[in-house]
């Protein structure tokens, strides 16, 4: 009976440790035991059916069902912030990493979920396991961009009998015929030093965008081809639309560095394009006692009434207040947005003021983009320049260490969950 006893309270603890972790098939199934064996004695009569047996202590998990679940449970959510598969698109494809971004204390077998694959087809979004909430400080998370597919990769890839306007037809056409000749071109030169900056450049972050379709072919057609958004979106955004499509997203777009919401594009706030080979930042401040309800900066921040430059008004526009949630985006770890120097002050930069609620890191991919997101807590690039005063940690820190082992032992014995079979 004591063995028994200790057995049940010992599934308990490991019960309560997976749940705090999401392992929730791990923990159904020591759940399952720990009610099935402490009431194993509670049965009246003489029977020994077959259910008084499977209630028996004797049924606790073995070794190998535990490690099955456990497995089963680590794959399907990872214990740590991740792409999470149940607020995808079903268009996307959400792979592993490769563990170069991921948390270092994760065992190197788990798929870690941070690595995001568009479709073929139009814009479809991600969002991430867990969100900032209401007066929760201020987090930041990184989006490595890399390099889409080839124009013949995409070409192909299309359905035979699939309907595209008449402009993204000759945008094709130009695009697959500029890369071809580029392709003869090289291989006619042979020319592998080229090759060779443009690919160092790539890994230390520096090739513009602009660069980068030059070398696919894509010089001139910048509409077609693969594109990226990304930024935060609230639960109830819209997965089958690109970030900020509607009024739960706000996000930026690869073309010019673009700022969009309720699907309304704005192109001169100081954002900058970027593409394959950048790091794009994302940051997110959760204010306490946070009173703002509207998203237009300008009805907070009217036109001051003596005569500044453009410069200077977008960065007092992109000031928020001490009590304004807003969102940030950086480039390769320098802020996008406009500042200026207020009495010795560093100023401005915001790109959206928001309201109350949970947001979660969010990206919308289109024609097989393809991009690697880093929650912390080590980063690429570190934000720099900001605000004076105004400092992030990193997303991951969202992500609660789970209940130790000791402490869930601790825990279950003291609640005493499991009682000695009556005689």
């Amino acid at each position: 009976t004591t063995t028994a006893n200790v057995s049940a309270a010992m599934a308990a603890a490991a019960s309560q440790l997976s749940a705090s972790m999401g392992l929730n098939g791990l923990s159904s199934l020591l759940n399952l035991a720990v009610i099935s064996s402490s009431g194993s004695g509670t049965s009246s009569g003489g029977g020994t059916s077959s259910s008084a047996a499977a209630s028996s202590p004797g049924t606790l998990p073995s070794i190998d069902q535990v490690q099955q679940a456990a497995t089963k449970s680590i794959t399907d959510s990872p214990p740590f912030i991740h792409l999470s598969k149940t607020d995808s698109a079903p268009q996307l494809k959400i792979i592993n990493s490769g563990g170069s971004t991921a948390d270092s204390s994760a065992p190197s077998n788990i798929n870690d979920r941070l690595t995001c694959k568009g479709g073929m087809r139009g814009y479809r979004m991600t969002r991430a396991s867990h969100g900032a909430p209401p007066a929760s400080g201020n987090y930041y998370y990184e989006v490595v961009i890399l390099e889409p597919p080839s124009v013949k990769e995409i070409v192909n890839s299309l359905p035979p009998n699939v309907r595209i306007s008449k402009k993204l037809q000759l945008e094709m056409q130009q695009a697959l015929k500029m890369e071809e000749e580029q392709e003869n071109q090289k291989a006619k030169e042979g020319d592998t030093q080229n090759e060779g900056e443009e690919s160092k450049a790539a890994v230390d972050g520096t090739a513009s965008p602009t660069t980068s379709r030059q070398n696919k072919g894509m010089e001139g057609t910048p509409s077609f081809g693969s594109h990226v958004r990304l930024g935060w979106s609230m639960r109830t955004g819209d997965l089958q639309a690109p970030v900020g499509y509607d009024k739960w997203s706000y996000g930026i777009r690869d073309i010019n560095g673009s700022k969009i919401h309720c699907s309304k594009r704005e192109d001169n706030w100081g954002g900058e394009e970027f593409g394959p080979g950048d790091v794009v930042g994302c940051a997110i401040s959760m204010v306490p006692d946070s009173t703002m309800e509207s998203t237009t900066v300008s009805s907070v921040n009217p036109r001051p009434s003596s005569p500044i430059s453009q410069q200077q008004y977008q960065a007092q526009l992109q000031q928020p207040q001490p009590n304004q949630n807003h969102i940030r985006f950086f480039k390769n770890g320098y802020p996008m947005g406009e500042f200026i120097i207020s009495k010795g002050k560093r100023e401005g930069g915001a790109a959206f003021i928001i309201p109350d609620g949970v947001y979660y890191p969010a990206i919308s991919l289109y024609m097989g983009a393809s991009v690697k997101v880093n929650f912390g807590p080590h980063f690429i690039y570190q934000p720099r320049k900001l605000p004076t005063g105004l400092k992030f940690q990193p997303l991951s820190n969202l992500c609660k260490p789970p209940v130790s082992v000791e402490d869930a032992v601790a825990k279950i014995s003291k609640e005493r969950p499991c009682r000695k079979p009556e005689m």
